[in-house]
């Protein structure tokens, strides 16, 4: 899922939320997280990865894999105690990414665009 059209208080709502949770905040879930981890200090970014490990086992717990196949999970997150490979991390990425955007993302946009809409009204 490609990240096309998203508008200012998208992001910044994104960016908001990634912060709180306490990841690097990624608009979109292709970007390479590395370049941004690169530019901080070591213990800041081994911070950043550790949270993002934990969100990721957080959400792992909680059934990601429900909808699909044991195998399938394995195939594309990885298996426990072993090494991920780029294409698993992307796939995480990509899961950590959609569940924030769904879960706290889309609710805050949609309470924002209602209460846009409820100001245009009051304005004359």
């Amino acid at each position: 899922m490609k990240n096309v059209d998203m508008n200012e208080a998208e992001r910044l709502f994104i960016h908001t939320v990634m912060f709180r949770e306490g990841i690097v905040p990624m608009e979109d879930p292709n970007m390479d997280v590395r370049r941004a981890l690169a530019d901080l200090p070591p213990d800041e970014a081994r911070k950043l990865k550790r949270k993002f490990r934990k969100l990721w086992r957080k959400k792992m717990k909680s059934g990601v894999g429900k909808a699909i196949t044991a195998n399938a999970v394995k195939t594309h997150f990885g298996t426990k105690g072993k090494q991920p490979t780029r294409a698993n991390k992307q796939w995480r990425k990509q899961a950590i990414w959609d569940h924030l955007k769904k879960t706290q993302v889309d609710p805050m946009v949609k309470q924002f665009k209602e209460i846009s809409r409820e100001e245009k009204q009051l304005t004359p």
